[in-house]
C-alpha cells in the first residue's frame, strides 16, 4: 500500500484517468449509498426484531459493522490516488499530517471489514452446529462488545503506523517510510506477517472452513422447520459468496502490494496495475448491498417500507402544521 502513483507522467494516460481518477469516485458515491443502506435496513430489522420480543441473531450485527467498516474504507487510500490522478498532487502530499492519517486509517479499515466478515461467518456456523451457542453467546449485545472490543485491537496494533511518514530538508512529503531504522523494520514485518499473512491468509482460510463446515451442517439438518431451512441456508449462501468475493477481489491487492510490489514497480504500467488491485479491494466493500438485498427474504420491502414512513412521518407533520395555522 505504500506505492505512491505518478500522475504527472502516466504511461497509459486515458487509462490510467479512468482506473484512477474517475472509477475509485464512482466507487466512493455508489458504495457509500448502498453502505449506508444496508446498514439502515439491518438496524430497522434488528430494532423490529427486539420490539416483537423475537430472537435477533449476532450475524446482523457483525453486518452492520461489515458496512460501516466498508465505507470507511472507501475514503483512504482510494481517494487520495484519485485526487492525486485528478489534480496531480494527492492529500498525502499535502499535509504531513493527512499523511499519517491516511497510513493509519488506510490499513485500519483494510483489517476491520475483514475481521467482521470472519466473525460473520464463523458465527453463522457454530449456531448451526451448536444450540448451546445459538442460545447463550449469539446475542446482538454480545456481537456488539466483540465488535468494539476488535476495533479497539485494530487501533492498538495499528497505531504505530502514526509514526511514519516525515517531512525532508526540501520540504516535500514521504509517506509509509521513516529514518528510524527499528521503525522501518517494524513496518516491513507488519506488512508481511500481519496484514498479509495473518489478516489475509488466515482469516481467508478461517472462511474457507466455515463456509465448508456450514454447508455440511446445512445438507445434514433436517427439515423439520422448513423456514427456518430456508432462512439459515439463504444467509449461509449470502455469507459463503461473500467471502469468496472478498478473498478474490482483495486477494490481488494484497500480493501486488507486499510481495509482488518488486517485480511490479519494474514494469511499464506499475501504476495502472496497483491501481486495477486498489479498485477490486473497493469494489468488494461496494458489494454488500448486492448480497444482502438478493438473499435477506423482505430486504426489499424494508427499505420501501422506511422511505413511505419517511415520506408518511414528513405528510404528517406538514399536516398538522398547517391545521395549527389555519386554527390560529
Amino acid at each position: 500500500m505504500w506505492q505512491q502513483f505518478s500522475p504527472e507522467t502516466p504511461q497509459w494516460p486515458t487509462v490510467e484517468l479512468i482506473v484512477i481518477g474517475i472509477l475509485p469516485l464512482v466507487l466512493v458515491l455508489v458504495g457509500t449509498i448502498c453502505n449506508v443502506l444496508c446498514i439502515i435496513v439491518l438496524l430497522s430489522r434488528t430494532h423490529r426484531d427486539n420490539s416483537r420480543n423475537h430472537q435477533s441473531t449476532s450475524t446482523n450485527v457483525y453486518l452492520i459493522c461489515l458496512c460501516f467498516a466498508d465505507t470507511l474504507g472507501l475514503y483512504q487510500f482510494n481517494l487520495d490516488n484519485a485526487i492525486a490522478n485528478l489534480t496531480g498532487k494527492s492529500i498525502t502530499d499535502r499535509s504531513l499530517v493527512a499523511c499519517k492519517l491516511i497510513e493509519f486509517i488506510g490499513y485500519y479499515t483494510l483489517h476491520l471489514p475483514v475481521m467482521y466478515l470472519t466473525m460473520a461467518t464463523v458465527d453463522r456456523t457454530f449456531m448451526l452446529w451448536s444450540a448451546a451457542y445459538k442460545r447463550k453467546i449469539a446475542q446482538p449485545k454480545q456481537a456488539w462488545k466483540l465488535c468494539i472490543l476488535i476495533a479497539g485491537i485494530f487501533a492498538v496494533t495499528d497505531c504505530f503506523l502514526l509514526a511514519l511518514g516525515y517531512r525532508t530538508d526540501d520540504g516535500s512529503i514521504q509517506c509509509y517510510h521513516s529514518t528510524n531504522v527499528v521503525l522501518t523494520k517494524a513496518f516491513n514485518l507488519f506488512i508481511i506477517w500481519f496484514h498479509l499473512v495473518f489478516m489475509s491468509m488466515v482469516s481467508f482460510v478461517i472462511m474457507i472452513i466455515s463456509t465448508v463446515l456450514a454447508i455440511i451442517k446445512l445438507v445434514r439438518l433436517p427439515r423439520v422447520n422448513e423456514a427456518s431451512f430456508s432462512r439459515n441456508k439463504r444467509i449461509s449462501v449470502m455469507l459463503g459468496l461473500m467471502c469468496i468475493a472478498y478473498i478474490l477481489l482483495t486477494l490481488p491487492n494484497r500480493l501486488c502490494f507486499t510481495v509482488l510490489t518488486p517485480l511490479l514497480e519494474r514494469i511499464p504500467g506499475s501504476n495502472t496495475i496497483f491501481a486495477l488491485a486498489d479498485l477490486l479491494t473497493y469494489l468488494a466493500s461496494s458489494l454488500n448491498f448486492l448480497f444482502l438485498s438478493i438473499s435477506v427474504n423482505g430486504f426489499w420491502r424494508d427499505l420501501g417500507n422506511l422511505f413511505i414512513i419517511k415520506r408518511f412521518r414528513s405528510n404528517t407533520i406538514g399536516t398538522t402544521t398547517d391545521r395549527g395555522q389555519r386554527n390560529h
